[in-house]
């Protein structure tokens, strides 16, 4: 009997040969063993398919789809309350991006994590671009010399994958085709929505040189020191007044809509209860829920909706501001959750995600919070202004460095040699 080796480029793609190294159609097999008369076949090892944050993808607007048709699986089981109040305690301390980009960090994160064997219920921490990591170090570090360049990722680390939206800006023109001028007598552009691309990011565990303050909180039963006085300022800052009634029913607070602009807490609250509701009439304000007609209806329209926006931003002002969420919640006959939700799908789901996340990003941007772990209001604003100031320097001295290399010289490339045909060969020879 012969034996013949199939060349490693031909395993498991379907080909065979006989013994006289011809191919034979069908099948996909590793190893061929065969004489003139027999061919013995070896089924081929199928490799596991690539996960879908593990492939690797021609552009980043397929990788964008792969990406979101993967998180419509998960969101499905953050249509519980379980599954609900286990995303909030993730965003409590990571508030900057939409409830998509944040399962999105989760999951990639995570399967990176199972592949090294590590701790996969560890959850992203902060995530910021090279550029905002970069600063941070620069800032952290400032006995670096100009021009001098930090490490900022650590070495072997890649980015994780947010997604953003692509925006096209296009000239806006009248019905003859003419461009549309602005007070300034320029033409008029407007923003074309493009779909989602993929943009990398950095998670705090994949950088060097950079620290952040820790985190974690002992939660307390009563209101922290002053954070009572800073849910009443920010009540305040938000244009309303705050009043103590006898309010009848189990009803333990309400916001005007008739122009009053009201914030009402029933009176003889105790400490934990009263935070509680104050940040729960706050969520409302700054989910917008106060400007809707249909604030109001009941259980008829979408108050059941509002109702998880507004006990999930409360959830989320507690516990980031050192202070258990579960206070009062036993007495808060208005917490309505995902039990008496209609919509659960996942675009429903999303929804009220991505709203949460932009009111809690805007309470926390607009208001100072003395017991939260990030800087807020104020002290934010400066910060950002500081890193944005380092980051504009460090693209100066970048664009500075480039200015003084000298440009590459490249070769020029002759013209291909022609090969000469026998018959002009002889004719030459002749």
């Amino acid at each position: 009997m012969t034996t013949t080796a199939v060349r490693a480029k031909d395993r498991g793609v379907g080909k065979r040969t006989n013994a006289a190294g011809q191919t034979l159609s069908g099948g996909t097999f590793a190893e061929h063993a065969h004489d003139d008369d027999t061919v013995t076949l070896t089924a081929a090892v199928e490799q596991p398919a690539a996960g879908v944050f593990d492939r690797e993808y021609e552009s980043r607007d397929e990788q964008a789809k792969a990406y979101m048709a993967e998180l419509d699986e998960h969101i499905d089981a953050l249509a519980t309350d379980e599954g609900w109040q286990d995303y909030l305690d993730q965003m409590s301390g990571f508030r900057r991006y939409s409830l998509s980009n944040q399962m999105l960090l989760s999951l990639q994160l995570a399967a990176r994590r199972s592949r090294a064997g590590e701790d996969v219920e560890e959850l992203p921490m902060r995530v910021a671009p090279f550029s905002y990591w970069e600063a941070l170090a620069r800032k952290q570090n400032p006995d670096i010399a100009p021009g001098e360049f930090l490490q900022v990722v650590k070495k072997g680390e890649s980015a994780l994958t947010v997604l953003g939206p692509k925006v096209f800006r296009e000239t806006v023109v009248d019905a003859a085709g003419n461009p549309v001028l602005d007070e300034d007598g320029k033409p008029k552009k407007r923003e074309v929505f493009l779909g989602f691309a993929g943009r990398p990011v950095f998670d705090i565990s994949q950088v060097t040189n950079v620290t952040l303050p820790d985190n974690r909180q002992t939660l307390s039963e009563e209101p922290p020191a002053g954070f009572m006085e800073d849910l009443e300022q920010a009540v305040a800052g938000a244009g309303y007044t705050l009043e103590e009634e006898d309010i009848a029913g189990s009803a333990l607070g309400y916001t005007t809509t008739d122009g009053s602009k009201r914030i009402v807490v029933k009176k003889g609250l105790n400490a934990g209860s009263r935070a509680r509701v104050l940040a729960h009439e706050l969520g409302h304000v700054y989910a917008g829920h106060t400007e809707r007609d249909d604030y109001h209806t009941g259980d008829g329209g979408h108050r059941g909706e509002m109702e998880v926006e507004a006990d999930s931003l409360s959830y989320l002002m507690l516990r980031s501001n050192g202070m258990s969420p579960d206070v009062g919640r036993a007495n808060a006959a208005y917490n309505f959750g995902w039990a008496k939700h209609a919509d659960r799908s996942p675009k429903a789901v999303r929804k009220t995600g991505d709203n949460i996340a932009k009111a809690f990003e805007k309470l926390t941007t607009d208001h100072n919070w003395r017991n939260m772990v990030e800087a807020t209001g104020d002290a934010k604003r400066a910060e950002a202004a500081e890193v944005e100031a380092i980051q504009a320097r460090i693209k100066a001295e970048k664009d500075a460095k480039r200015a003084t290399r000298k440009p590459a010289v490249r070769k020029k490339r002759g013209a291909p040699a022609r090969k000469r045909t026998p018959a002009k060969k002889a004719a030459v020879a002749a």
